[in-house]
């Protein structure tokens, strides 16, 4: 009897220190969440009446759990908490929290989050569509003319200038303003002449309006006017050679995507041109924030 009872003592020990030393798998039942709000209470029980142990800063990093827990009635929901700096937990209302996941969504993060751990980590930075760049462009634009009632293309390669964001050019909203030209003249010249040679110079003015924004990326359109000018010196068999010069004004529609890694910027762009004839255009710009 006595050794049935030692046994079932040594059992119970071993028991109760296995289970003390079993330790808590937070990544399954908690999360980080950064304190939405100044002074965010940290209460002892899901309850609004229960006691205050504390209160978190806002911007502050936190232990949440995953799990949202009611108050009585169904009245306030609530996160649970781990303390910081002593052992122990709590609960904050959710609202004051944003969550590393979506409510519900253990495996889908949460875009606010981001942007606010974003903004916690850089307080001085502004989102992308507020931030004011300069940088090269390059792309290829499918150049179009009419030349004695025929019309010419050709996907002609375009480098140069871009400047984009508030106060590009003055105060007031996101502009795009671009320069471009090219190396040498559309191929079509060449086969209207026996030599040619020049550039044609581009740009536009636009404002940019956001699809979709966050700190680091936007999509967006934007429009407004375009201009290109064109000099080029063509010659034709044995007769003199002719200066071409033609200016044309017209209007301009894009769509872009940006994206920004420390103080550089990616864009990319289609754009449609409403010139004396119509025609596309694909760029790509790298910038930097000035």
């Amino acid at each position: 009897m006595l050794l049935r009872l030692s046994a079932i003592a040594l059992l119970t020990i071993f028991s109760l220190t296995s289970f003390a030393k079993k330790k808590i798998d937070y990544k399954k039942y908690f999360q980080i969440g950064i304190v939405g709000v100044s002074g965010a209470a940290i209460y002892k029980k899901p309850n609004f009446d229960s006691p205050i142990l504390g209160y978190y800063k806002e911007n502050e990093k936190i232990i949440i759990s995953k799990k949202i827990y009611t108050g009585p009635g169904g009245f306030g929901t609530f996160y649970l908490t781990k303390l910081k700096g002593r052992k122990g937990f709590g609960y904050v209302v959710d609202t004051e929290i944003i969550p590393k996941y979506k409510r519900g969504e253990s495996a889908s993060s949460n875009p606010v989050y981001e942007q606010m751990e974003s903004v916690r980590d850089n307080p001085n930075q502004v989102p992308i569509y507020e931030t004011r760049y300069w940088g090269l462009a390059a792309g290829i634009i499918d150049y179009s003319e009419e030349i004695e009632g025929k019309k010419f293309n050709d996907p002609t390669n375009f480098f140069g200038f871009k400047f984009s964001g508030p106060g590009t050019l003055f105060e007031g909203p996101p502009l795009d303003v671009e320069f471009l030209f090219t190396i040498k003249p559309p191929a079509y010249f060449s086969d209207l002449s026996s030599s040619a040679g020049g550039n044609i110079f581009k740009g536009h003015f636009n404002l940019t309006l956001p699809i979709f924004q966050n700190m680091n990326n936007f999509a967006f359109y934007s429009f407004g006017p375009s201009w290109s000018y064109t000099r080029l010196s063509l010659k034709i068999g044995s007769q003199p050679e002719i200066d071409y010069q033609e200016v044309r004004i017209g209007a301009n529609f894009s769509l872009g995507y940006a994206h920004r890694w420390g103080d550089y910027s990616l864009r990319v762009e289609g754009r449609q041109y409403w010139m004396v004839e119509n025609y596309a255009s694909l760029m790509l710009s790298i910038q930097k924030e000035y």
